[in-house]
């Protein structure tokens, strides 16, 4: 009997945790069109305060120190889709061309396929579709593309209120607090700031970098339309984990289904890895560094939890976010051994970095 009442006991504590966690997904799915602009904006206008406030030490007003941090995330953006649709309309030009090669590598793929036993119904569908398919509806996935510029400058505009009164914000944080718990309101804030800072301005530099990697690698080896296969594979790499192999698999794909050519395929593979390697152990750890210290595991179920919630804008603001619930949990006593759960205290990469930079400076010495 006491066995049973345990039982109960614990079915009766483990209810409200249920509930909230129902409630609180449920949220964030049914509020989505309005949270993920929200929530991108936040994380924009953390990572920007600094230049806002750089501008206004040299003369700018908050006005226009805002609007010119602003204008910044604009001009990477309008960068970003000038030069993938500059490509696809290239592509579009000549779909004819492309679609003749597409349709025979996949007939060969088919024809292989079938020898060694295998269904290629799948094949035999994108064939049907691709043989149906014209210039026409290339174009028409550039218009659908611009119609997401309207939450594109929703997050724009978000990002410029929540900068200009961003001391209103912080004011109204401290009058939450107690006035003896301001200086830890304070620290908290900053900390939050500075991952906000390290994480998202670090991953636009990374996603700059590896494009220009992926786009000269991918123009030496000669694939076709590379420059926005670069891009694309480029901005993929900000989803963790999973970003960067549907980028390598997208340039794969690409390659086999344009050109056909085993040496391309090979090509591919070696500008992914070298380029792979560089971000992993050069450029993520002396950019980004490890200002989230999320450790893998945790990393990868909010990842794909974000996805699950939000789609692809759930997987790129997981992490950032996560980061910053782990500072709220290492500021509140009953919540410091998730803290330490999500936390990530391997210093592997960073001495592998510190070893690197000695062994440089012994050199040059």
């Amino acid at each position: 009997m006491s066995t049973i009442v345990q039982q109960l006991s614990v079915v009766k504590k483990a209810n409200p945790f249920l509930v909230f966690l129902v409630l609180f997904f449920g949220s964030l799915y049914l509020g989505s069109s309005f949270l993920i602009p929200l929530s991108i904006a936040i994380l924009l206008a953390l990572s920007l305060t600094s230049v806002s406030e750089w501008l206004e030490k040299v003369g700018s007003n908050r006005g226009l120190s805002s609007f010119l941090s602003v204008l910044l995330i604009l001009l990477f953006f309008v960068g970003v889709f000038s030069l993938v649709t500059y490509q696809v309309s290239s592509l579009a030009e000549n779909w004819e061309q492309t679609k003749e090669q597409v349709t025979t590598t996949l007939e060969d793929i088919e024809a292989y396929l079938d020898r060694s036993g295998v269904s290629t119904q799948w094949i035999s569908e994108r064939l049907d579709k691709i043989s149906e398919s014209n210039s026409t509806d290339v174009k028409n996935m550039i218009s659908a593309t611009f119609t997401t510029l309207g939450k594109f400058f929703l997050i724009l505009i978000y990002t410029y209120l929540l900068l200009y009164y961003r001391d209103k914000f912080m004011r109204f944080l401290q009058k939450l607090t107690p006035k003896k718990a301001t200086g830890e309101t304070n620290e908290v804030v900053a900390q939050v700031s500075k991952i906000a800072r390290a994480y998202i301005s670090g991953k636009f530099i990374l996603i700059v970098i590896l494009a220009a990697l992926y786009g000269v690698g991918f123009t030496i080896i000669g694939i076709k339309y590379g420059l926005v296969i670069a891009v694309i594979a480029g901005v993929l790499s900000i989803i963790p984990y999973f970003g960067n192999i549907i980028g390598g698999g997208l340039a794969l794909l690409f390659a086999l289904i344009t050109d056909g050519s085993i040496n391309s395929v090979i090509g591919v593979v070696v500008v992914m890895t070298i380029a792979q390697l560089l971000e992993n152990y050069v450029l993520t750890p002396m950019i980004v560094g490890k200002k989230v210290d999320l450790n893998p595991f945790f990393t990868i179920i909010v990842v794909v939890l974000g996805g699950a919630v939000w789609g692809i804008p759930g997987t790129v603001v997981a992490v950032p976010y996560l980061g910053i619930m782990r500072i709220f949990f290492d500021h509140s006593d009953p919540l410091k051994p998730y803290a330490f759960l999500m936390g990530d205290d391997s210093d592997e990469d960073s001495s592998m970095i510190e070893s690197a930079k000695e062994w440089v400076a012994e050199k040059v010495s």
